[in-house]
């Protein structure tokens, strides 16, 4: 959790943030990530793109990734990402879409 929150912290840095700026958005995101997982399922608990499938959304997230050269953050995005795929089948996300960002992620491989 703390390579992972050092990696965002990273990325953000990248795109002008201080990093007192970065804990200050990181932290919330932290904080109700434990809130929902103390009473909801995983699946239940993933919020964000992967969990509306917006295929646009990472597109996008990806397309800034490749912009800031940094292909570990790039490649923590696509792990994690093909991983919250499955978290989102199972809360019933668009199946169509999540196939679309399937096949997205794995061209990034």
């Amino acid at each position: 959790t703390v390579a992972l929150f050092d990696t965002a912290a990273r990325l953000l840095a990248r795109c002008g943030l201080t990093d007192t700026r970065a804990r200050a958005v990181l932290l919330p995101l932290l904080r109700s990530t434990l809130d929902n997982l103390s009473t909801r399922s995983p699946a239940r608990a993933l919020t964000g793109t992967f969990s509306r499938a917006d295929v646009a959304t990472v597109r996008k997230h990806l397309a800034a990734l490749a912009a800031t050269g940094d292909h570990e953050g790039a490649a923590v995005y696509t792990l994690l990402g093909r991983l919250s795929l499955r978290l989102s089948a199972e809360a019933g996300a668009d199946a169509r879409a999540l196939g679309e960002i399937a096949r997205i992620l794995e061209s990034e491989r």
